[in-house]
């Protein structure tokens, strides 16, 4: 059974993190996340994106990702409204909460998304290409 893809950004300023919360109609979630280290781009310069935010609403992410972007670390477990929004800290307890997909972007370029929702994951793959994972020796979903 296929329980998530890995696949590649590109490895430039874009709008390509936005782009891929809503093929992932992150606007119908709250978000667990861990910011890791997120950028906007302000006149080619990067400043700060998220902070320590722990929670967002999709639509917020969605707001504050609809400009240039440069994510290099970054975490998000979608939570269907009103359920307790946590971090999971691993893949089995992913697998056994209320979260309904988790997104890694790690060095940029590297995307790791896990889904419940099997229908959600071929869409992703036909998009953007990628491996199907069908276990995953990841232990953490942690940065």
């Amino acid at each position: 059974m296929v329980h998530g893809i890995t696949f590649q950004l590109p490895n430039e300023h874009g709008k390509h993190w936005h782009e891929l919360l809503v093929r992932l109609n992150t606007a119908q979630y709250v978000l667990a996340i861990q910011p890791g280290e997120t950028y906007k781009v302000v006149a080619g310069e990067l400043e700060p994106l998220l902070g320590n935010v722990s929670e967002l609403t999709g639509q917020q992410l969605l707001a504050l990702t609809n400009q240039t972007t440069y994510p290099i670390f970054f975490s998000a477990q979608s939570y269907m409204r009103q359920q307790d929004v946590c971090i999971q800290p691993t893949y089995e307890a992913f697998w056994q909460s209320a979260a309904q997909w988790v997104l890694l972007i790690i060095d940029v370029t590297d995307v790791t998304l896990y889904a419940k929702d099997a229908a959600l994951l071929q869409a992703i793959q036909q998009h953007y290409g990628g491996v199907w994972l069908e276990e995953d020796a990841r232990y953490t979903l942690e940065l």
